[in-house]
């Protein structure tokens, strides 16, 4: 039969095992959690990535639309603004020529 010091100190091995496994079970969940984590952030960071490239890609399209719609329309304006000066060109043309054909 065990004497009371032989149980308290069976006890204390007995505790500090426990406690012992017991930061080994923290330790062990805190690194799964850190590496749960890292990969929800790495996915994240992928996942946000992907979004930012294909809204890249929309904006160049978007912008590339109102280039193409502003360049034709500067373009018609052009052809507008052109007609009417050789119209303004043609009548100050034939009346150089009538006044000259006056004189």
């Amino acid at each position: 039969m065990a004497t009371m010091i032989e149980r308290i100190a069976a006890a204390e091995e007995q505790a500090a095992a426990i406690k012992k496994q017991a930061a080994a079970d923290a330790r062990a969940r805190i690194d799964a959690a850190q590496q749960a984590a890292d990969k929800a952030t790495a996915d994240a960071r992928a996942e946000q990535r992907a979004k930012l490239a294909e809204a890249e890609k929309q904006a160049e399209a978007d912008g590339q639309k109102l280039f193409d719609a502003i360049m034709a329309e500067n373009a018609e304006r052009a052809d507008s603004e052109r007609a009417a000066a050789a119209k303004k060109l043609y009548a100050a043309a034939e009346y150089i020529i009538g006044k000259a054909g006056q004189a």
